[in-house]
């Protein structure tokens, strides 16, 4: 008899990463956290704002330091909130990139493959079973 779907640990630990995105989402429309590595001229932001898990690079000519810091910045609570934006941005110019993914489509894209890995062990299992010559056992009364 396979064991219960609530004793699999890959049941278990996808609930831990989806409650991780869905944290991560609903604190982006409220606040922005920013992770900044400054390197030679060139500063990279990895961000979560609006919504969006957002990738920022600028280039500053004449800047030279190594560093990196955190920073959260809270929204106006007048503002609109964004729960759904755009699924993908990219903007670049010659001083700077910016893309943004919006948390509900890395949610979507970890709920789908999750979800059909844990339909396709429990066909697996039940099917090992059966072979193996295991009889379900009725619930008793």
């Amino acid at each position: 008899m396979p064991r219960p779907l609530i004793r699999w640990k890959s049941l278990w630990f996808g609930i831990l990463i989806l409650a991780f995105i869905g944290w991560a989402w609903i604190r982006s429309t409220t606040r922005q956290d920013a992770l900044t590595f400054d390197h030679g001229s060139t500063v990279r932001i990895v961000g979560s704002m609006d919504g969006s898990l957002a990738f920022i690079r600028f280039s500053f000519p004449g800047k030279a330091v190594d560093n990196w810091h955190f920073e959260t910045i809270l929204f106006d609570p007048d503002e609109p909130t964004h729960y759904f934006p755009a699924p993908f941005i990219h903007n670049q110019d010659s001083t700077s990139s910016k893309t943004y993914l919006a948390w509900w489509l890395i949610a979507l894209t970890f709920i789908l493959p999750w979800t059909a890995l844990l339909t396709w062990r429990h066909h697996r299992m039940k099917r090992l079973a059966l072979r193996s010559g295991d009889t379900p056992v009725a619930p008793a009364s």
